[in-house]
């Protein structure tokens, strides 16, 4: 496989126990300005502009809410054949346990498509058709509010998941690429009822990638454009690129094929797309079975990105002591080995802090597969996410500066409870939790303090992960002040 041509790969085979900063965390902050993006998130029905979307108690509750699913048409390389699913539900309840409605609708279709109506009660998972082709969900009324998707993608090999998204007008990718032995594939919907006008802007490790045909591209309403990195970046390994939209909203998905080497086996992943790059990154969700962990990070900015690594395990955080200095040059992307620096055998999650906004992922490799840790926010409200093969995951949760708590629950299919635990997070430190056999999928909430976290699929044959992000429960409403007369 072919290497980047700046030879900026580090390796760092050190590390030097951390104990809890004395600083405050930036955590709210962070939270505050991914909750602000996220408002463009949610369309409301009286074509008002999006309000701010808030987890918990406050405000109103969200009364529509659009998900587009995940697509590529990327072929299957892994020789085994590729079993596609997807999947719709709604969580019961709110952060502070409180009932939700089932008034309202929810459908699904086709992007574009009339959808149909969807058999979708409070606390249920059902499956979805037209897995493949990305189908679009479309819930109004009370079952708006805690409505979440994911498409899943598994062969005797290799296992993806992939979160059905709303659309928004940022979005950040770290981590895919554009050769022979690792080929990413971008996915824009446009499921509003105006057009959406987008730039792409793509960065490799020698800087910003001069593409053709990426900037002022128009996505009809209910149309999909797919965007293969081959095309406009051929022979780039290692890419960053953001997807703009100058007009309207799209969803994004960006779907990736890896292989170690030109002998090694092709696995699978979906690469999670962030809002807005950001000085403190998180990355949750790493593999502690995975044989090779490459931190990838990208630097938009036109200045110097001096970055501090702090990996977050079961006794706490700590520096690797050849990182302290790690750099990436303006508009570049750059290559960390932890290979040998995360902990064997046991969950972890990785911080990264710089003086300018970045982007970043952790590629998480195994043969044949591989999985991606990407960026994530605290939480503000209930997430979810599925469990494969009944049981086969691990729910992973990693504090701030001060120990959380987080309740976690598995349900059946039908919304019945399989299990829950409160878990306890040292400050700066990872836990993890099973759920019971027969779970379907898991909800977390936060409890005191402050998490992030990822479910993570690992005990099987393939990797997988899904980052915990909070669910559309309500939105803060603009508070009108009457002006001067």
């Amino acid at each position: 496989m072919s290497t980047p041509s700046r030879g900026g790969r580090r390796i760092a085979d050190r590390r030097t126990p951390r104990t809890p900063r004395s600083r405050p965390d930036r955590s709210v902050t962070t939270a505050v300005v991914l909750l602000v993006v996220a408002a463009a998130s949610v369309a409301l029905t009286r074509g008002e502009q999006p309000a701010d979307v808030v987890g918990g108690t406050e405000g109103a509750l969200v009364d529509r809410t659009q998900l587009s699913c995940p697509a590529t048409s990327l072929p299957d390389m892994t020789g085994r054949g590729v079993r596609t699913q997807a999947f719709a539900g709604l969580v019961a309840d709110d952060e502070a346990g409180e009932a939700l409605g089932d008034g309202g609708t929810v459908g699904a279709g086709p992007t574009g498509g009339e959808p149909t109506d969807l058999e979708l009660a409070r606390g249920e998972q059902v499956p979805v058709d037209d897995a493949v082709d990305g189908p679009f969900l479309d819930a109004a009324g009370e079952r708006a509010a805690g409505l979440f998707g994911f498409r899943t993608d598994a062969s005797g090999t290799a296992a993806a998941v992939g979160a059905c998204v709303a659309p928004r007008s940022s979005w950040w990718f770290s981590g895919l690429g554009a050769d022979l032995d690792h080929s990413s594939q971008l996915v824009l919907s446009n499921v509003d009822p105006g057009p959406a006008v987008v730039d792409v802007t793509v960065f490799g490790p020698d800087g910003e990638i001069d593409t053709v045909g990426t900037r002022g591209i128009t996505v009809a309403a209910g149309e999909t454009t797919t965007i293969s990195l081959a095309d406009v970046a051929p022979q780039t390994p290692e890419l960053m690129v953001s997807v703009q939209a100058s007009r309207g909203r799209i969803a994004v998905a960006a779907s990736d094929r890896y292989a170690a080497g030109a002998a090694a086996p092709v696995g699978f992943e979906w690469v999670g797309g962030a809002p807005l790059p950001t000085r403190t990154v998180r990355l949750a969700g790493v593999p502690a079975a995975a044989a090779t962990k490459t931190l990838l990070v990208g630097n938009p900015s036109d200045s110097e990105a001096l970055l501090e690594v702090e990996v977050a395990g079961s006794g706490g955080s700590f520096v690797p002591t050849d990182l302290d200095q790690v750099s990436v040059a303006p508009g570049t992307v750059e290559t960390v080995d932890l290979s040998d620096v995360l902990p064997r055998r046991e969950a972890v999650a990785v911080r990264v802090r710089a003086q300018v906004p970045v982007v970043a992922s952790l590629r998480a490799a195994s043969r044949p597969d591989l999985t991606y840790a990407d960026m994530t926010a605290p939480l503000v409200g209930p997430a979810a996410a599925p469990v494969l093969g009944r049981g086969r995951a691990t729910v992973q949760l990693t504090a701030g500066d001060v120990a959380s708590v987080a309740r976690v629950e598995g349900f059946d299919a039908d919304g019945r409870s399989t299990g829950d635990d409160e878990v306890d997070v040292a400050a700066t430190a990872t836990a993890a939790w099973r759920p019971a056999r027969g779970t379907d999928y898991v909800v977390v909430r936060p409890v005191e303090g402050t998490v992030f976290g990822a479910v993570v699929y690992d005990d099987a044959p393939g990797l997988a992960t899904a980052p915990l992000r909070s669910l559309p429960i309500r939105v803060r409403l603009p508070e009108v002040v009457p002006g001067p007369r």
